[in-house]
Order: C-alpha cells, then sequence, then structure tokens
C-alpha cells in the first residue's frame, strides 16, 4: 500500500503512457493539418456533444474508481476485524480459569499454544490470499504447534480453524474448559472463518471484465474525438490541451485498476504483511514474551 504523501510522477506517467502517446500523436496530426490548411468537416465537430460525452464518461469512471475503491475498504474493514478477534481469542485462551481440578500449568500451556495457532493462521492466511509459497517463517510458525502436515492442504487457513476447533474439544474433554467456555471460543473461530469466507469472495469474485475494457475503449474514442472538436478553439496548443485532459481521465481509470483486486498488488492493495506482523506482536506479547519482530515499516513509500 502507498503510504507516501508525495506521488511518483514517474510510475504514474509509465501506467498511462502509451494510450498517452497515442492520443498526444494523433492530436498532433490533427493540428499539422489544420496550420496547413485543411478545414474538412472532420473539423466541424460540435463542442457541446463532446463535452456531454466526456460529462457521461467521468460519471462512469468515478462510479467504476468508487466501486473498486468499496473492494478494497472492504478488505480493510475485513482484516480490521481479524485483529480484533484474534485479540479477544488470545485474551480468552489466556484468562478462561479451569474449574475442573488443579490444572492451572496445564492451561497455562494450552493458552500459550492455541496463540501461537492464531499467529501461524494470520500469517498463512496473508499467503493463502496473495496466492504466494509459504514462508520460511511461516513455517516455522507452523512447526512450533506440530502444525507441518497442514501446508499439504488445498486451504491451509481452513485447515488450521479446524485443527484449533479440534483441540478446543479436546481442552474441553479434558477439563481445561467448560462448556460456555467452549463455546464461547467456536464463536470467536465462528468469526474468524467469516472474516476469510469475506477475504476469499473479494479474491475469487473478479471485477466486471465490462468495468476494464469499456472505460479504456471510451477514453480512446473521447482522445481521438476532443482535438477535432477543439482545434478551432485552441489551435497550435490543441495537442498539449488534449494531453492533459487524456492524461486525467487516464489517471482516474488506472485508479479504478489498481484498487479492485486488493490482495495480489502489494503497492496498490492492502498491506497484508504488515497487519500480519502487528498482530503477531500485539499476541506474543500477551503471552509476556520480549523476543518479540519488529514491526514491518514502509520501503520507499510502499508497506507491504
Amino acid at each position: 500500500m502507498i503510504v507516501s504523501y508525495r506521488p511518483s510522477w514517474r510510475g504514474i506517467v509509465a501506467q498511462v503512457a502509451k494510450p498517452m502517446a497515442v492520443s498526444l500523436a494523433f492530436s498532433v496530426v490533427v493540428d499539422i493539418l489544420y496550420v496547413r490548411g485543411y478545414r474538412g468537416g472532420l473539423f466541424s465537430i460540435p463542442a457541446l456533444s463532446i463535452s456531454m460525452f466526456g460529462a457521461a464518461l467521468t460519471i462512469f469512471l468515478g462510479f467504476r474508481t468508487n466501486s473498486a475503491y468499496g473492494r478494497w475498504w472492504e478488505a480493510r474493514i475485513l482484516w480490521g476485524a481479524l485483529v480484533n478477534q484474534s485479540r479477544s481469542w488470545t485474551r480468552q485462551v489466556i484468562s478462561y480459569p479451569s474449574e475442573t481440578g488443579d490444572a492451572t500449568e496445564s492451561s497455562g500451556k494450552f493458552g500459550h499454544e492455541m496463540v501461537h495457532w492464531q499467529i501461524a493462521y494470520v500469517h498463512a492466511l496473508r499467503h493463502h490470499l496473495r496466492q504466494e509459497p509459504f514462508s520460511e517463517e511461516t513455517k516455522l510458525l507452523l512447526d512450533r504447534v506440530s502444525g507441518r502436515d497442514l501446508l499439504a492442504q488445498v486451504n491451509v487457513p481452513s485447515a488450521i480453524l479446524h485443527r484449533m476447533g479440534l483441540r478446543l474439544r479436546e481442552a474441553a474433554s479434558d477439563g481445561l474448559l467448560t462448556d460456555f467456555q467452549l463455546v464461547t471460543l467456536n464463536q470467536v473461530l465462528t468469526e474468524i472463518t467469516n472474516v476469510q469466507g469475506g477475504c476469499e469472495r473479494i479474491r475469487n469474485t473478479p471485477f466486471p471484465r465490462q468495468y476494464d475494457y469499456y472505460p479504456a475503449l471510451f477514453i480512446q474514442i473521447y482522445s481521438i474525438l476532443l482535438p477535432l472538436a477543439i482545434i478551432e478553439e485552441f489551435g497550435p496548443y490543441t495537442p498539449v490541451v488534449t494531453l492533459l485532459i487524456a492524461f486525467a481521465l487516464l489517471v482516474i481509470d488506472r485508479i479504478g485498476r489498481n484498487l479492485e483486486d486488493p490482495f495480489s498488488s502489494i503497492v496498490y492493495g492492502t498491506p497484508l504483511t504488515a497487519i500480519s506482523r502487528t498482530i503477531e506482536i500485539d499476541l506474543r506479547q500477551r503471552l509476556g514474551e520480549t523476543a518479540l519482530p519488529k514491526p514491518v515499516m514502509p520501503v520507499d513509500g510502499i508497506l507491504e
């Protein structure tokens, strides 16, 4: 995710360079023809009609960008909910006392184990959503809870939640949890499952392809018609005006394209690595650990 307040103009221009070059080249051709005295019917396109076309195109682009931002923001809300559920899970598995016999030591080990399961789950979900190989760090987290075998599963985060549910049932059978505590903790697992389901829905449901194809097509049509409509008013400055307007429309279109998939892009997507590390640090501090990993910091204005 971009966190720098200063935009990278080089990166912005690189993303829209090709369509801008086409628009500029055509406007230059129109300008040359006009300067050399060509006054054919093509140069009599009413400016009002182009203005109406541009207004409709702007509305379309705005709607598309808002829809893409909605997907990005929903992903961030879901991961914010995961942060809260992870904290609730940690508080409960650590603080719930055993009400059957003297099992303080076993209860403490159980709480630490379940917290480390949750830490491994958060990192596994990050890799799962980004569809990237599991890092050695995440594999070590799974080793810590004897869950390395789960890497063979198609949906590793879901398998981890299933294993956590089975461990809760074992703890209840051993007298470490009451029935009420078991139900409460299972409710937290259900909420975490809902968060994962929401993220997978966003990842597995592509943005409508019509929203990608038609805006690009309409921008190109508009960029071709624009110099024909304004050449008589702006004369030799037509290429400059066309370039500025085309640049604005292309940037708006590119913003929507960058936001439509909040998980696959590290530059424009949700900062899953930073959030995962924040959860890990927070949860391990609740266990009293002091050898904590460092928070993820932005690199060149990008928070991963």
